[in-house]
């Protein structure tokens, strides 16, 4: 068996939990993830400056962006972070910043359900807004 460095100098042993990431290398994972998945989405990069919407990117993406970063942290992001750093520069600066992203008092994360939700309430305007757009 290889001995493996660990933490104070000594070697690792078999049963060691490696430590956890610290909030600047969640970060920088957490915005990889979200510049990986705006090249997916949209086919290209976007500049570090380079807003969101501008660069075609919809709110139920950004959603889904905000869902990509949360999972590689290990504090809550509340959704309105994406949208009041609408660039990757922006967001960076809130991740690395020191910024402790938190949830105000009494209230709390979206969940599945809530966007569902959302889904289900955005779908019925469209439709709405159809019917009352036809020519009777």
């Amino acid at each position: 068996m290889t001995d493996l460095p660990g933490p104070a100098g000594r070697t690792a042993a078999p049963g060691d939990v490696p430590a956890r990431p610290g909030p600047q290398a969640e970060a920088e994972r957490a915005l990889q993830a979200v510049e990986s998945t705006i090249r997916a989405v949209l086919g290209r990069s976007i500049g570090p400056t380079e807003n969101f919407f501008e660069a075609g990117l919809t709110s139920a993406v950004l959603v889904h962006l905000h869902e990509v970063a949360r999972r590689e942290l290990s504090t809550d992001l509340p959704v309105t972070v994406l949208f009041a750093h609408p660039n990757l520069r922006a967001l960076r600066r809130y991740l690395t910043g020191g910024h402790a992203p938190v949830i105000a008092p009494g209230s709390r994360a979206a969940d599945a359900g809530d966007l569902r939700r959302l889904g289900s309430a955005r779908r019925d305007l469209r439709r709405r807004i159809r019917s009352e757009s036809e020519p009777q």
